[in-house]
């Protein structure tokens, strides 16, 4: 063959190799991006994403309203300041506080029973928020499937 006959081979080649790309490509529907959403239904979808099992909430309202509260009282030296990890403000004597019974962590008793509303787990170690799990300890109540 001489040069120009492999030049229109190679042409035309190139151009069945494209057409038989494009007809595959439409007919796949890869390319189309899904309908775009109504304001409303972005919005529900955004919220139903963030919105935990209902199960689960009320399980979680239930332990954080059976946590016990008691007035925090200073212990140690004058020097350390204990800080409600959630709220970021130092805890102050008289103030009422809760436990979280499997890690022992200490917050404010708001803050604490806020968190475990939506968590569920403490907010340190992500032990469960179980009254009365103290016995376990925190190895033993931290769930791997809470890990973040």
């Amino acid at each position: 063959m001489n040069g120009t006959a492999e030049l229109w081979v190679i042409f035309i080649g190139t151009m069945l190799f494209t057409a038989v790309l494009l007809a595959t490509k439409r007919s796949c529907g890869c390319g189309d991006p899904p309908p775009p959403l109504s304001p409303e239904e972005s919005q529900r979808a955004a919220l139903a994403a963030l919105e935990p099992p209902v199960a689960k909430v009320a399980a979680a309202a239930a332990a954080a309203a059976a946590l016990p509260r008691f007035p925090y009282a200073h212990q140690g030296r004058a020097s350390e300041t204990v800080v409600c990890a959630i709220c970021l403000e130092a805890l102050r004597d008289g103030e009422a506080c809760s436990e979280v019974p499997a890690c022992r962590h200490v917050f404010h008793g708001d803050c604490v029973a806020a968190w475990a509303r939506s968590k569920g787990s403490c907010p340190l170690c992500r032990a469960k928020i179980a009254p009365g799990s103290g016995g376990g300890g925190a190895a033993a109540a931290v769930a791997p499937d809470d890990m973040v």
